[in-house]
């Protein structure tokens, strides 16, 4: 992991992730966020994501 800080937009996306939507349920624009939330953090699964987030991991 990089240890990027994803901003506040990234924190509302990644929290958008914990709920267990899929692709088809989260808007284009959410999914652009959850790329770059993806690509800052250098993880490949939205599930690497909400572990992050259920585990309270803030970048570094």
């Amino acid at each position: 992991m990089s240890g990027v800080e994803p901003g506040a937009t990234g924190h509302l996306i990644a929290e958008l992730l914990t709920t267990g939507g899929s692709g088809r349920e989260i808007p284009r624009t959410v999914d652009t966020h959850v790329q770059r939330i993806l690509a800052e953090l250098d993880l490949t699964f939205r599930s690497q994501v909400v572990a992050l987030v259920a585990g309270g991991v803030r970048g570094r």
